[in-house]
């Protein structure tokens, strides 16, 4: 990336990508477009914000050579509809700057799909452990309540519960 002359040459992509982008165009562009064909609806907003040439320009510097977006990647289907197709985290490294300011960044994205997948099963298993811990604590004290129910009674020499156990308290104080 040109960040200079505000422009992004693809150097590697995927067939779909280079269709959508060409050789080399505006950066502003680009990002929209690739956005609009790759990134899911709901990932939009943040991407472009993120990928803003503007925020580049803010955001990069040699103490913040990086910036970093994970979004869900689409792709068209025959119809015109959108399905996931996985996920991407899209980084842009600093490269060179001037004075400052960048001036080159280079752009790459990866496909974390499988680590995302990993940890969404082990969200879902943490979830389903704290729930089960939760549902044991409940039974627990459910047991422990009725055995002092029992004892409550036992202690207050039986009777209805009501009062065995208001007896018991008497007593206890």
């Amino acid at each position: 990336m040109n960040l200079k002359a505000g422009t992004f040459r693809m150097i590697k992509q995927m067939d779909a990508v280079g269709e959508v982008l060409g050789a080399e165009t505006n950066y502003d562009e680009a990002i929209r477009r690739y956005a609009g064909h790759f990134v899911h609806p709901d990932d939009r907003e943040e991407y472009l914000g993120k990928m803003d040439y503007s925020n580049l320009m803010d955001t990069l510097d040699e103490e913040h050579p990086l910036l970093a977006v994970e979004y869900r990647r689409i792709k068209e289907n025959e119809d015109g509809s959108f399905s996931e197709y996985g996920w991407v985290r899209a980084t842009i490294v600093l490269a060179d700057s001037e004075e400052g300011k960048p001036t080159t960044a280079l752009y790459t994205a990866l496909d974390v799909t499988d680590s995302k997948q990993k940890e969404e099963k082990d969200q879902i298993y943490l979830t389903r452990l704290y729930f089960a811990h939760i549902q044991h604590f409940i039974n627990k004290g459910k047991k422990m309540l009725a055995g002092h129910s029992n004892l409550i009674q036992r202690k207050a020499g039986g009777g209805n519960s009501r009062e065995a156990f208001q007896t018991f308290w008497i007593r206890m104080l």
